[in-house]
């Protein structure tokens, strides 16, 4: 059975790197769960496990740069989930100090290398001490021997001398430090979440309070938008967009996160804010361009969240279809404006105008043609005249 060192030994790798086929991202994923569930002792299938790693690989890593952590050298599952600890830690969250264990019977943890009581293992907490022992890695039921069935103990040691002098009094404030220490009738020690009282980790809770750190507060308690043409991760995203709950710069800087600038990575010419990003930006305004371009209508270059992405469109066409269909194209140019952000400031990779436009025509085609019966698109039409369809389908 493997023994991790303390909680970051676990939880500053938890994060697959991101990886593109599906395949092997679901393999690490299975792998990374599997290498969890030992160290900590749980089984395979632990919910909150696998949870863990596909909840905050998808929520954190995008974010690590953002963070004042630079770029993993090398993609690796661990490094990746080493540096979303850190970047989570960042937030103001104590996460990396969150996950303890908790002793039962002390048969799977160790007694000078695990944190087990108080914040510091007794290796650090008592160096002089540690190195008098014979066995570093001593379980806590060899080092405090149960009393018969009671929850008591006494102490039994094994070192290559008395101690004596300094590592002497080390010894007698080990004692007494430990001295409420009490064995429980639970069968195996475990793991607990220490920043929620019940102990049980909830993948919504570490949602919460991350969301409570990079987003605002006031919601206004509106509903999540829906059509049903595209995904649903885009009404999510226009949601999000409209509550100005997207991690631009500016948001980031209000809520501590220590940033090198807030300025548009894309122009570095004004600060970086959801309306700027989507609207404002002299990518942003190529893209609608040529957006109105390919659906032959007028579109305002002034747009802004509150009159956006509602299917409104100068078209002879006035149709509930249509309007939806729009809707689909408007909701898919945010998105991808969104992705061609991330992956400058990620990856360093700038799409121009022309790549963006063919991104968007491809997406809304596959997505439209597979979610939908009643618009029957036709690939070279599409291109060239999407707004003429057949909606009778």
């Amino acid at each position: 059975m493997g023994i991790v060192t303390d909680a970051t030994d676990v939880f500053y790798n938890t994060v697959p790197s991101p990886i593109n086929e599906k395949s092997q991202k679901e393999s690490n994923n299975s792998h990374l769960v599997h290498r969890l569930s030992r160290k900590c002792d749980v089984p395979d299938n632990a919910t909150w496990l696998i949870y863990l790693v596909k909840y905050i690989k998808n929520l954190v890593f995008q974010s690590l740069n953002l963070f004042g952590q630079n770029r993993l050298n090398k993609y690796s599952t661990w490094n990746g989930i080493r540096a979303s600890g850190f970047s989570i830690d960042q937030l103001y969250i104590p996460f990396s100090g969150s996950f303890v264990r908790t002793v039962h019977q002390g048969n799977n943890t160790r007694f000078w290398k695990d944190i087990w009581f108080g914040d510091k293992p007794f290796a650090e907490q008592f160096e002089r001490l540690f190195r008098l022992e014979q066995q570093p890695d001593s379980l806590v039921k060899d080092r405090l021997i149960k009393v018969a069935d009671s929850v008591d103990w006494r102490a039994d040691w094994n070192w290559f001398r008395v101690p004596s002098g300094r590592t002497g009094q080390e010894l007698v404030d080990l004692l007494a430090f430990i001295s409420d220490f009490k064995y429980t009738h639970n069968p195996s020690d475990e793991w607990s979440f220490n920043l929620i009282p019940s102990g049980n980790f909830l993948t919504s809770t570490l949602a919460s309070l991350i969301n409570e750190k990079l987003l605002p507060a006031n919601s206004n308690n509106e509903k999540t938008l829906r059509n049903n043409l595209i995904p649903q991760k885009l009404g999510i995203f226009i949601w999000r967009a409209k509550l100005n709950r997207l991690p631009v710069l500016t948001e980031l800087d209000k809520r501590g996160i220590d940033l090198d600038s807030v300025l548009c990575p894309i122009c570095k010419a004004v600060q970086e804010t959801v309306n700027h990003i989507l609207f404002e930006c002299s990518v942003a305004k190529d893209v609608w361009l040529r957006v109105s371009r390919w659906w032959n209508t007028s579109l305002s270059l002034n747009s802004s969240l509150d009159d956006s992405f509602l299917g409104r469109i100068n078209s002879g066409n006035n149709t509930s279809q249509f309007s939806k269909l729009w809707q689909s194209i408007e909701w898919v140019t945010g998105y991808s404006l969104w992705k061609n952000r991330n992956n400058l400031v990620f990856k360093r990779k700038k799409d121009t105008g022309p790549m963006i436009l063919h991104d968007i025509q491809v997406k809304a085609f596959e997505w439209v043609s597979n979610r939908s019966q009643k618009h029957r698109l036709i690939w070279s039409q599409w291109l060239l005249n999407p707004s003429v369809f057949d909606d009778h389908g």
